[in-house]
């Protein structure tokens, strides 16, 4: 880098590579939400199916055990 003469100098190549530095983290944020959005699978959706069957006429304390 040359050398810089004042402040303002400074300021506008810490601005220029700060820039750079945040356009690259907006790309991947928007790319991943992007994919995030219009992905098509189940991960962590699990259907589960429970069946019991249960004797005609129970009354409440049958049905608690």
């Amino acid at each position: 880098m040359d050398k810089i003469k004042n402040t303002k100098t400074f300021m506008r190549i810490v601005h220029r590579y700060l820039g750079y530095f945040l356009a690259g983290i907006m790309a991947v944020y928007a790319i991943s939400g992007i994919l995030l959005v219009y992905r098509d699978t189940d991960f962590l959706k699990k259907e589960i199916k429970y069946e019991k069957k249960f004797d005609a006429n129970l009354d409440e304390k049958a049905l608690r055990e």
